[in-house]
């Protein structure tokens, strides 16, 4: 918790061996700004790809006889690089009477049917059950995920509206496996109708359904900023090396307090040596006055800091204190 000792502030901690640790000591008037930012405003939300056939092209009907292909670029695929891309794609077939309907569901069991084969998934395909316009979200109620395991008969029987590609999450291992985003372009390819060749979809990005928290994100953090406090080989030596215990668990979601200040002493060492203290508080889904980022707040204003804010501002929004 906040304490404080003439003018200076400091924070104790428990470690993962159970240990009263204490922050290094922060005079409250050599504070800089101070940052709030709660765990809302670090979510990951996923991209999707809204997929619909062009109206203007043979009216938004079927094309006989032509092969309709959706191209899915997929930049850092295999490495991380942006010149190294893989490529998925969607393909349909188009036959007399095909109706919407059945093109889009085709074309989502292709998709899916591509990326089945690898090891992890990337990408996930859903379908459109009701329309989705330009200015709406996409929700669980108006879609409806398509998986491998799936055949045109345990589709739904209803209209279908579009196919949608949105972003799965990705694996993750301490300071190993980075939780990276999918980097991909869905593009509908070109066909032929009237001896000229048109483009036969049109693409709507859009936030997808799935949500990623910043647990994993702050567990990376805890790992590299132990080892440069004392092990900045970290696990090279292995298996001569000291195992890190963490006390930050990729499970939770967390608010954070980062608090820019500097230290100064007398004579020759009148320079500023700036530095930074990031605090990561467990997010609950209480009320503001619940939250432990508003509890150290509301310590620190009484520690000396007069100018934090209310629960309202360090709870809900990205808040900085300029001193």
């Amino acid at each position: 918790m906040v304490q404080s000792q003439g003018k200076d502030l400091y924070f104790n901690y428990v470690n993962a061996d159970g240990e009263v640790m204490r922050s290094d000591l922060i005079d409250i008037n050599k504070i800089k700004s101070i940052t709030f930012t709660p765990a809302e405003k670090m979510q990951y939300k996923s991209k999707a790809t809204v997929v619909k056939l062009n109206a203007n092209v043979n009216s938004g009907a079927i094309v006989a006889g032509q092969d309709y292909m959706l191209n899915i670029r997929i930049n850092q695929m295999y490495w991380n690089s942006d010149q190294t891309w893989g490529w998925k794609y969607g393909v349909v077939h188009g036959t007399t009477g095909m109706s919407t309907s059945d093109f889009y569901k085709k074309m989502a069991l292709s998709l899916v049917a591509n990326m089945s084969r690898e090891a992890t998934p990337i990408l996930k395909v859903y379908i459109a059950t009701s329309d989705i316009a330009d200015d709406a979200d996409i929700t669980t109620g108006n879609t409806r995920e398509v998986k491998a395991t799936d055949t045109e008969a345990t589709l739904p029987t209803g209209t279908t509206y579009a196919v949608i590609v949105d972003e799965a999450e990705q694996p993750w291992r301490l300071f190993q496996m980075q939780q990276a985003p999918v980097y991909y372009e869905a593009k509908s390819d070109n066909i032929v109708v009237d001896n000229d060749e048109v483009k036969w979809g049109v693409e709507k990005t859009k936030t997808g359904l799935t949500t990623i928290e910043n647990g994993k994100k702050i567990c990376d953090m805890e790992y590299f900023y132990h080892g440069e406090r004392g092990d900045i080989y970290r696990e090279s030596a292995w298996p001569n090396n000291w195992k890190n215990e963490m006390i930050a668990n990729k499970n939770n979601k967390y608010d954070t307090i980062d608090i820019h200040y500097y230290w100064n002493g007398a004579n020759h060492a009148v320079q500023k040596s700036e530095k930074d203290i990031t605090l990561a508080c467990v997010a609950t889904t209480g009320t503001s006055t619940d939250e432990v980022i508003y509890k150290i707040a509301d310590a620190m204003k009484t520690a000396g800091i007069t100018d934090i804010a209310p629960a309202s501002a360090v709870t809900e929004n990205v808040y900085t204190i300029e001193f």
